[in-house]
């Protein structure tokens, strides 16, 4: 089993699990610094947490995404 399926850090259920609510804008904030050439490294399934946007914040993670995605297939090719 590879290392993203094996952390789970879908964010809202860790919010529904806990009761606590994390910071979603720490998640923005580090999608974001990727997304400008930081060189972290970030799970899949964390990624996959955004794959279904429901609030302002989770969509703008998710275009942060995206575009790091984009960004990495042009940059193979």
């Amino acid at each position: 089993m590879c290392y993203s399926a094996q952390i789970q850090a879908d964010y809202r259920r860790n919010v529904k699990m806990f009761g606590a609510q994390m910071d979603i804008r720490e998640f923005a904030r580090l999608f974001w610094e990727r997304a400008e050439g930081s060189k972290a490294k970030i799970p899949k399934a964390m990624e996959d947490a955004f794959r279904e946007p429901q609030t302002d914040d989770e969509r703008q993670i998710r275009t942060f995404i995206e575009r790091y995605n984009v960004e990495q297939a042009t940059r193979v090719e």
